[in-house]
């Protein structure tokens, strides 16, 4: 069996910074100790289909697809999403999250999350990345399930 490969997340604004951040990830995976014997994944953020072919060229195996990076990434228009598939090869997971300050969401959040996941889905995302916690930080298993349910075959992390 083929252990699961470690993700490694680089929040790229510039071409100048992916060039230097895949530099970086490259010296990590073949200079740490750790690393040296296991394939990793290099997902790269992006807020449009422009950061998207970027991250293709700097050697990402996958796009994460936010809006307002600098709000800790928000929910992509289902255009971005679209416009980005069409740019790229690499798969493109879309980020649900539908305003900033933490994961626990009120029934409408929900709602439009549910939504977004469709369409998403819909739309031909290959994966999505999302989260909801409970008022206590614990995971809010039943919303939770309910975004896998609704994602179907398109993997949700």
């Amino acid at each position: 069996m083929i252990p699961p490969r470690p993700i490694i997340q680089a929040h790229i604004l510039c071409l100048s910074s992916i060039r230097f951040s895949k530099r970086l990830l490259l010296r990590r995976g073949r200079w740490g100790a750790t690393c040296h014997h296991l394939a990793m994944l290099i997902e790269i953020v992006a807020c449009s289909s422009e950061d998207a072919k970027t991250a293709e060229r700097a050697g990402a195996n996958r796009v994460e697809l936010c809006s307002a990076i600098h709000l800790g990434g928000l929910t992509p228009s289902l255009g971005t999403l679209i416009q980005a598939k069409a740019t790229v090869g690499t798969p493109v997971a879309p980020m649900v999250r539908p305003r900033p300050a933490g994961s626990c969401y009120t029934r409408a959040e929900f709602d439009t999350m549910c939504r977004d996941v469709d369409l998403f889905a819909d739309h031909g995302a290959d994966a999505i990345v999302t989260g909801v916690l409970n008022e206590d930080g614990t995971l809010d298993l039943d919303r939770n399930s309910e975004l896998v349910r609704r994602a179907g075959k398109v993997p949700v992390s």
